[in-house]
């Protein structure tokens, strides 16, 4: 039981950090989306929301875990509101939001991992390029005059190394 108001703390702590980072322009999303009072409400519905589901953030891009709750508690709150004009057009209009807010936190991650990829070697860095333009072990063996091995082992270090300084970033 200790453990339990010791977690919950925790929890609130955190929540209340992410309140402070990105409270404000979620309540502008929130309030583009809706309008003034319907986007109040979405708001404070979509913190009470994060606050009984903490246990499930994955640890991940904080942001963008909470730019999914605010947009699935957009989606909730017009299908509640005005059944009837759950139709197409409202719910292209929430896609639209989900696509654009989509792409923006993609084109967020891609900056990031490009910035991480710049951090690397020339000789890491080439071998990246080539795994990912899709070349075998084989083929960047022969390029790069190593073991195939090495290589296989040289990529794996490397994707780790990436994937912890884009984690530290976001």
């Amino acid at each position: 039981m200790v453990t339990d108001r010791v977690r919950q703390s925790d929890a609130r702590q955190l929540v209340g950090r992410w309140y402070e980072q990105f409270g404000r322009e979620l309540l502008v999303f929130c309030k583009g989306q809706m309008g003034h009072d319907d986007g109040q409400e979405a708001f404070q519905t979509m913190w009470q929301k994060v606050l009984n589901n903490i246990e499930k953030f994955d640890g991940g891009n904080a942001r963008a875990w909470l730019y999914r709750i605010a947009r699935n508690t957009i989606y909730d709150a017009r299908k509640k509101k005005k059944p009837e004009l759950n139709n197409l057009a409202t719910e292209s209009k929430v896609d639209r939001s989900a696509a654009l807010l989509d792409h923006f936190l993609e084109s967020e991650m891609k900056q990031q991992f490009q910035e991480c990829v710049e951090r690397l070697t020339p000789l890491k860095q080439r071998l990246l390029k080539m795994r990912i333009l899709g070349e075998s072990y084989k083929s960047i063996s022969k390029k790069l005059d190593i073991p195939t091995g090495t290589v296989g082992s040289r990529f794996n270090r490397v994707k780790d190394e990436v994937k912890n300084c884009v984690a530290e970033k976001s």
